[in-house]
């Protein structure tokens, strides 16, 4: 005989278009999580937002580990935001090392709504257009599905607001006049050599001070678990419905998806040199260097800083206490005769400008 009630619901299927939204997950979290600010995407739906609804944006990635040479310690792992904002900005071409300079600006990134202001507009016909086109049809899985995706989206920017506000007071401690205290707590003081490997072997190297050392140390605090549960709820939906909906809402879907997560991880529309709203981390010179060597000369290490570093592996020891001597020997020679060098030229130049 059956059951009626199970029979009344025979002829609903279920598509696995919803499974789309789980591709490129790992890349969007990587753009997203180094907390920059994006003109074109940011209130556009993107794939992988289950990785939003977990708040995995800026949890720590494995395989970045930070020297701090002055201070003669090693910091296995650095904070989540602050890796994959290295991820989006070394150079990849140049295995020896990137240097990096850090700066502060008096005046907060894009304060105000100027550059929101676009992302927003944008936001609102893309995922206006879609729930209209939705609902001129009568597909109301469409409608439920375009409006998963932009409650998804918000809850994505509030999450990042969140983190970008955090990462902000930490720049911001014990300081009472930005004009003032920030610039000198950021680049003054005493600056400390620092050299951060990457799990392919790449670098960043730079000098700043320990404010900045705890920074990039930190992690930044958990979204509310408010925030988290909607965003979960609005990708069920959005996977249930997407599989439901018409065919134009279902193209409509995927194209917005497709184009806004290319441009995010291409980074289009954002400026890479920023971190919050606050930082702005500049590569010095032509960028990266081929060779560990280079890059870590272009930080002047002092003999104790270059001590440090051999005791850490990220320098040779000396020829006499390890077996290869032959090219240890020719290494420490090279790096010898072009810190005298850098050290005749930087001599001289103190002596011209005295004289003048």
């Amino acid at each position: 005989m059956g059951f009626p009630v199970i029979h009344l619901g025979a002829p609903f299927r279920l598509d696995a278009l919803g499974l789309v939204s789980l591709v490129g997950a790992l890349e969007v979290a990587t753009a997203i999580g180094a907390l920059q600010r994006n003109w074109i995407t940011d209130y556009l739906p993107l794939l992988g937002s289950f990785l939003v609804a977990e708040d995995r944006l800026t949890t720590p990635l494995p395989g970045f580990t930070l020297y701090n040479a002055s201070d003669g310690f090693y910091v296995p792992v650095v904070s989540g935001w602050f890796s994959r904002w290295l991820i989006a900005n070394l150079d990849k071409t140049a295995k020896g090392g990137t240097q990096f300079q850090w700066s502060v600006r008096r005046k907060r990134q894009h304060e105000g709504t100027i550059l929101a202001a676009p992302a927003v507009l944008i936001g609102v016909v893309a995922n206006g257009g879609l729930i209209a086109v939705a609902a001129l049809q009568g597909d109301w899985y469409g409608v439920a599905n375009a409006t998963a995706m932009a409650v998804s989206a918000l809850i994505r920017q509030a999450m990042l607001d969140g983190k970008i506000r955090n990462l902000d007071k930490l720049v911001l401690a014990d300081v009472k006049d930005v004009n003032t205290q920030l610039p000198e707590k950021v680049m003054g003081g005493d600056l400390v050599a620092v050299v951060i490997t990457t799990p392919d072997g790449n670098a960043a190297v730079f000098r700043a001070t320990r404010h900045i050392i705890r920074i990039i140390i930190t992690d930044l605090d958990p979204a509310h678990v408010v925030l988290k549960a909607i965003g979960w709820v609005a990708f069920v939906v959005h996977v249930v419905c997407i599989g439901q909906c018409y065919l134009l809402s279902q193209l409509l879907s995927i194209a917005l998806l497709g184009t806004a997560t290319v441009l995010t991880i291409f980074h289009v529309g954002v400026d890479r040199t920023w971190a919050g709203g606050w930082l702005q981390v500049r590569p010095l010179g032509s960028g990266g260097q081929s060779r560990r060597r280079d890059a870590l000369h272009l930080l002047n290490l002092t003999d104790k800083e270059a001590s440090v570093l051999r005791n850490y592996w990220q320098l040779p020891h000396l020829p006499e206490v390890v077996e290869l001597q032959t090219v240890t020997a020719e290494f420490w020679k090279s790096w010898n005769e072009e810190t005298d060098a850098k050290r005749h030229r930087a001599t001289q130049t103190d002596g011209v400008e005295e004289g003048a």
